[in-house]
Protein backbone atom coordinates (compact mmCIF):
# COMPACT_ATOMS: atom_id res chain seq x y z
CA UNK A 1 0.00 0.00 0.00
CA UNK A 2 1.01 3.14 -0.95
CA UNK A 3 0.30 6.75 0.05
CA UNK A 4 0.36 9.64 -2.49
CA UNK A 5 3.10 12.95 -1.91
CA UNK A 6 0.93 16.31 -1.55
CA UNK A 7 2.32 18.49 -4.46
CA UNK A 8 4.94 19.45 -2.55
CA UNK A 9 6.32 16.63 -2.70
CA UNK A 10 5.70 16.14 1.08
CA UNK A 11 3.88 13.38 2.91
CA UNK A 12 0.70 14.66 4.14
CA UNK A 13 -0.02 14.98 7.24
CA UNK A 14 -0.37 12.01 9.60
CA UNK A 15 -4.12 12.21 11.65
CA UNK A 16 -4.50 8.90 13.54
CA UNK A 17 -4.11 5.62 14.08
CA UNK A 18 -5.26 2.30 15.80
CA UNK A 19 -6.24 -0.87 16.15
CA UNK A 20 -9.58 -1.84 17.31
CA UNK A 21 -12.14 -4.50 17.96
CA UNK A 22 -14.70 -4.76 15.35
CA UNK A 23 -18.52 -4.73 16.00
CA UNK A 24 -21.79 -4.60 14.54
CA UNK A 25 -25.13 -3.15 15.60
CA UNK A 26 -27.78 -5.94 16.02
CA UNK A 27 -31.29 -4.57 15.10
CA UNK A 28 -33.10 -7.08 17.10
CA UNK A 29 -31.56 -6.53 20.43
CA UNK A 30 -30.37 -2.82 19.61
CA UNK A 31 -26.84 -3.18 20.96
CA UNK A 32 -23.74 -3.53 19.75
CA UNK A 33 -22.00 -6.79 19.42
CA UNK A 34 -18.07 -7.36 19.65
CA UNK A 35 -16.68 -10.18 17.59
CA UNK A 36 -13.47 -11.59 17.84
CA UNK A 37 -12.02 -10.20 15.15
CA UNK A 38 -9.78 -6.78 15.10
CA UNK A 39 -8.94 -4.46 12.63
CA UNK A 40 -6.75 -1.17 12.36
CA UNK A 41 -7.22 2.03 10.79
CA UNK A 42 -4.79 4.84 9.51
CA UNK A 43 -5.82 8.30 8.07
CA UNK A 44 -3.58 11.28 6.14
CA UNK A 45 -5.26 14.41 5.71
CA UNK A 46 -3.53 16.54 2.25
CA UNK A 47 -3.12 20.28 2.32
CA UNK A 48 -5.88 20.65 0.12
CA UNK A 49 -8.84 19.15 2.30
CA UNK A 50 -8.16 15.55 1.27
CA UNK A 51 -8.47 12.57 3.72
CA UNK A 52 -7.04 9.24 2.43
CA UNK A 53 -8.09 6.20 5.13
CA UNK A 54 -6.76 2.83 4.97
CA UNK A 55 -8.13 -0.29 6.41
CA UNK A 56 -6.95 -3.56 7.33
CA UNK A 57 -2.89 -2.65 6.76
CA UNK A 58 -0.55 -5.42 7.37
CA UNK A 59 2.91 -4.74 8.30
CA UNK A 60 1.56 -3.12 11.62
CA UNK A 61 2.62 -3.66 15.28
CA UNK A 62 1.48 -2.75 18.74
CA UNK A 63 -2.23 -2.25 20.01
CA UNK A 64 -4.59 -4.87 21.83
CA UNK A 65 -3.67 -7.22 18.48
CA UNK A 66 -0.89 -6.01 17.09
CA UNK A 67 -2.64 -2.95 14.60
CA UNK A 68 -2.35 0.41 16.18
CA UNK A 69 1.05 1.50 14.87
CA UNK A 70 2.66 1.59 10.88
CA UNK A 71 5.75 -0.64 10.64
CA UNK A 72 8.92 0.91 9.11
CA UNK A 73 9.02 1.11 5.80
CA UNK A 74 11.12 3.22 3.40
CA UNK A 75 9.61 2.02 0.24
CA UNK A 76 8.64 4.25 -2.73
CA UNK A 77 7.22 3.46 -6.11
CA UNK A 78 7.69 5.33 -9.59
CA UNK A 79 5.85 8.10 -8.92
CA UNK A 80 7.15 8.81 -4.85
CA UNK A 81 4.40 7.52 -3.42
CA UNK A 82 6.01 6.18 0.38
CA UNK A 83 4.87 2.68 1.42
CA UNK A 84 3.48 2.39 4.30
CA UNK A 85 2.05 -1.23 4.82
CA UNK A 86 0.88 -4.58 3.23
CA UNK A 87 -2.89 -5.29 1.63
CA UNK A 88 -5.04 -7.43 4.38
CA UNK A 89 -3.79 -6.79 7.89
CA UNK A 90 -6.05 -7.75 11.30
CA UNK A 91 -9.66 -7.74 10.15
CA UNK A 92 -8.67 -8.17 6.26
CA UNK A 93 -8.38 -11.93 6.75
CA UNK A 94 -5.52 -12.73 9.34
CA UNK A 95 -5.74 -12.62 13.01
CA UNK A 96 -2.28 -11.88 14.87
CA UNK A 97 -0.64 -12.56 11.04
CA UNK A 98 -2.17 -16.00 10.26
CA UNK A 99 -4.81 -16.65 7.66
CA UNK A 100 -8.10 -17.56 8.61
CA UNK A 101 -9.95 -20.75 7.23
CA UNK A 102 -12.16 -19.07 4.36
CA UNK A 103 -11.02 -15.58 4.32
CA UNK A 104 -9.65 -13.61 2.15
CA UNK A 105 -6.70 -10.85 2.52
CA UNK A 106 -8.02 -7.32 1.35
CA UNK A 107 -8.02 -3.46 2.23
CA UNK A 108 -10.10 -0.71 2.67
CA UNK A 109 -9.25 2.52 1.28
CA UNK A 110 -11.47 5.33 1.63
CA UNK A 111 -11.34 9.03 -0.01
CA UNK A 112 -12.91 11.85 1.53
CA UNK A 113 -12.77 15.79 0.22
CA UNK A 114 -14.13 18.09 3.09
CA UNK A 115 -15.59 15.68 4.72
CA UNK A 116 -17.53 13.84 1.43
CA UNK A 117 -16.83 10.45 0.01
CA UNK A 118 -15.17 11.02 -3.75
CA UNK A 119 -14.41 8.72 -6.43
CA UNK A 120 -10.61 7.18 -6.13
CA UNK A 121 -10.21 7.76 -9.87
CA UNK A 122 -10.23 11.75 -9.39
CA UNK A 123 -6.94 11.01 -7.37
CA UNK A 124 -4.98 8.02 -9.34
CA UNK A 125 -6.27 8.74 -12.50
CA UNK A 126 -4.87 11.77 -14.85
CA UNK A 127 -7.53 13.13 -17.16
CA UNK A 128 -10.41 11.25 -15.52
CA UNK A 129 -12.56 14.24 -15.16
CA UNK A 130 -12.90 17.91 -14.87
CA UNK A 131 -13.04 17.19 -11.00
CA UNK A 132 -9.53 15.47 -10.49
CA UNK A 133 -8.01 16.19 -7.18
CA UNK A 134 -4.80 16.22 -6.87
CA UNK A 135 -3.29 15.46 -3.40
Amino acid sequence: LYLPLNSNGKPPNFVSGRGYQESFYDRETKKRVYQNTYTNQFRWKYSNGLVITFYHVGGTHGGEKNGSNLGNFSGTNYFGSVQIGYIGGNGGGTEDGVVLPGSWIHTHIDFKMNGKYIDPRSVYCAGYSSDTVRP
